[in-house]
């Protein structure tokens, strides 16, 4: 490994570097958008007069009115909170698997495992993802959105199911589990922009809006999501300090101990620190699953409904063009 575990120093003097290189940068960059700002040159009254006409007329009061039109129309739509709560589990999944991936392989495979493997599995788990979405993406053409991550969603639900049942003992099935597990993971986020895509769709052809509030609903969808990336570290890191019996960050050795006592605790901590770490390798993607399964069962937009929504929304676009 890079680091030392045994003293942190390097790595928080290697992020106080960054955290100080993105100030800087930051702090540069505002700066010249403030000069660029104060150059009024660079926008005409025409361009003002331009950008003002093509406000949509269903947003032109946006701070006011309409914002509050749009919240309480999306807060009625039942695929898009079926959705969100899909996008939430689903982004905490992701950043689960991204901070605990390499802790999982160091825990599970450390001694059965070849040196360089480790490091070979996660940086293919990084490649893979984006070669298995071209698959992915023929897939969603051929069977459509909708039934490819319901499958996502299963094959997640039976992998976790079949390693639970195998256990621990099976060194290369753990080690396909644990990379596939990843690889899948980040496919199907990557998948759900798509159905992001029909939300919006949905919303256009619904409400009748004159223009699709296309980054409303993608930016609101990231943000309600959002909660899931900081909930992903801390609960993890909960679940190894309670399930594996020790704070992987704070636990330290016992040295008060009799030399038996010692003996015993040296012997019996690794083997329940592995057993605790499978469970929670195998049990939080069952859970997710199951989880993701049911609400994606709720979500409707699909099948007739979703190609009466693609006719009507291309209707209403061809209306909209100049004769």
């Amino acid at each position: 490994m890079f680091w030392d575990k045994n003293s942190i120093v390097a790595f928080q003097m290697f992020c106080i570097i960054i955290t100080m290189f993105l100030f800087s940068t930051s702090r540069l960059l505002n700066h010249y958008d403030q000069l660029a700002m104060k150059d009024r040159d660079y926008f005409s009254i025409h361009s003002q007069v331009q950008a003002i006409d093509a406000v949509p007329s269903s947003m032109s009061c946006f701070p006011g009115t309409a914002l509050k039109e749009y919240m309480f129309q999306l807060k009625n739509n039942h695929n898009f909170k079926w959705f969100v709560s899909i996008n939430l589990v689903q982004v905490f999944h992701c950043h689960f698997n991204s901070n605990f991936f390499p802790l999982f392989l160091e825990t599970m495979l450390s001694r059965e495992l070849v040196s360089g493997v480790g490091p070979f599995l996660i940086g293919l788990s990084f490649v893979l993802p984006h070669i298995n979405n071209v698959y992915f993406l023929g897939l969603c053409e051929n069977h459509g959105v909708y039934a490819v991550i319901r499958g996502l969603f299963i094959v997640k639900l039976l992998l976790a199911l079949v390693m639970i049942v195998v256990g621990a003992d099976s060194v290369w099935l753990l080690c396909i589990f644990i990379a596939s597990n990843r690889i899948f993971t980040e496919g199907t986020c990557r998948l759900l922009n798509l159905v992001i895509s029909d939300l919006v769709d949905e919303d256009y052809v619904k409400h009748q809006r004159n223009n699709a509030a296309s980054a409303l609903l993608f930016g609101m969808s990231s943000l309600l999501a959002k909660p899931g990336q900081t909930i992903a570290p801390l609960l993890g890191t909960w679940l190894l300090a309670k399930v594996a019996g020790e704070d992987i960050f704070t636990t330290m050795p016992s040295t008060n101990l009799a030399p038996l006592e010692q003996h015993l605790v040296e012997s019996t901590t690794p083997h329940h620190h592995r057993n605790g770490c499978f469970l929670i390798l195998t049990l939080t993607p069952f859970v997710c699953a199951v989880i993701q399964l049911l609400a994606w069962s709720q979500f409707t937009l699909h099948g007739n409904r979703l190609e009466a929504v693609k006719k009507a929304r291309l209707r209403m676009g061809n209306a909209e063009l100049p004769v």
